[in-house]
């Protein structure tokens, strides 16, 4: 989604195929301009990232990611990346005629640097399915 990649996880019924706040860490490497995650949140909020460089620097940047049933989906530049007319839950596919979304949002990095890690948001409402780098050009 222009210009990032992302793979959408494969997992059974009653597995997780995202990470929930938590503040866990994420190793990266490489350049990139900017960094797109691709999720949703209960309730549309914002957690801080915070990027590490291999330098030893490292920089803070606010991720938004909307409600799963947003009325607002393009609100703080994110933008719908999935769309589906269900949920899927531990016990399988529900609440049909609905429409959950999944979001892209992203957040500036320094194209100088060379990346070393993301730790995510330690709030528990953002679900972050997957994470991309916007290659430097």
């Amino acid at each position: 989604m222009d210009g990032l990649e992302f793979t959408m996880p494969r997992y059974g019924p009653g597995e997780r195929d995202n990470a929930v706040g938590g503040g866990g860490v994420i190793a990266l490497s490489g350049h990139a301009r900017e960094l797109g995650f691709l999720g949703a949140s209960v309730g549309g909020v914002t957690g801080t990232v915070t990027i590490r460089y291999t330098d030893g620097s490292s920089a803070t940047a606010n991720l938004f990611l909307p409600n799963w049933l947003s009325d607002q989906p393009t609100a703080n530049g994110a933008r719908i990346a999935v769309t589906t007319d269900h949920r899927v839950t531990p016990a399988g596919p529900a609440n049909f005629g609905l429409p959950y979304r999944l979001y892209v949002n992203t957040v500036p990095t320094d194209p100088t640097r060379e990346l070393r890690s993301v730790t995510l948001p330690t709030n528990s409402a953002l679900h972050i399915v997957d994470l991309a780098t916007r290659p430097v050009t």
